[in-house]
C-alpha cells in the first residue's frame, strides 16, 4: 500500500490593521495601507511557490476577510480554491488555540480531499496554536517562530493524518517565512 502524501497546514494571521476608530467594533477593523502590501507580497510568494491551498477557513471579521481578498489577487485564477472550499467563522473572531484546533476537526470533513487547508485568523490564538501543535522543535523555521507571530505571518505545518484527525504535538513546521 503507497502511503499518502502528508496534509498541508497553513496558518495565516491577518495582516497589520487599522487602529480602530472612536466607537467601532474590534470585529469591523479594516487593514491598515501598509498590512495590505505586505499581504500583497506574501500571496505574491506563495504563488511563485506553489503554496495555494485548496480550501480555507476564515475569521468572519473584516480583517481576515480583506487579508483572504488579496491574497486571491495574486493567485493564479486556476489553482484558486472555489467559494464551496472557503468557510467564514465567527468563532475563529474570539475564538482560543483549543477552539482552531476544533474548528480544523469539526470542518475536515468538508476538506477529506484536500491536502491542503489555511487557517486565517488572529493572535493570541493563531500563535498557540502553531505552538501545540508542533510541541517543541528545532531549526530555523521554529527559532523564528519563537521570536513571536507577527501580522502577515505564516507557518506552514505538515501531518500524517486527515484534517478531522489532527492534535497537538503530532504536526511538523516546515517553513515560517519572513518578510
Amino acid at each position: 500500500m503507497t502511503k499518502s502524501a502528508p496534509k498541508r497546514l497553513f496558518l495565516l494571521r491577518h495582516a497589520l490593521a487599522s487602529w480602530p476608530s472612536i466607537g467601532a467594533k474590534d470585529f469591523d477593523r479594516s487593514l491598515d495601507p501598509s498590512g495590505f502590501s505586505i499581504i500583497d507580497e506574501l500571496a505574491q510568494n506563495m504563488a511563485a511557490q506553489n503554496m495555494i491551498p485548496e480550501a480555507i477557513l476564515c475569521s468572519a471579521a473584516l480583517r481576515t476577510q480583506q487579508t483572504l481578498e488579496h491574497l486571491q489577487v495574486y493567485w493564479p485564477q486556476d489553482q484558486m480554491p472555489d467559494a464551496s472550499m472557503i468557510e467564514f467563522s465567527d468563532r475563529l473572531y474570539s475564538g482560543s488555540a483549543s477552539d482552531y484546533l476544533q474548528a480544523i476537526q469539526d470542518f475536515g470533513y468538508l476538506y477529506e480531499e484536500c491536502q491542503s487547508l489555511m487557517i486565517i485568523g488572529h493572535n493570541p490564538s493563531i500563535e498557540d496554536l502553531t505552538f501545540a501543535l508542533t510541541g517543541n522543535q528545532s531549526g530555523i523555521a521554529f527559532e523564528r517562530l519563537r521570536a513571536g507571530f507577527p501580522t502577515a505571518g505564516l507557518a506552514i505545518l505538515e501531518f500524517e493524518v486527515p484534517f478531522t484527525e489532527i492534535s497537538p504535538r503530532h504536526g511538523r513546521l516546515i517553513s515560517f517565512p519572513t518578510l
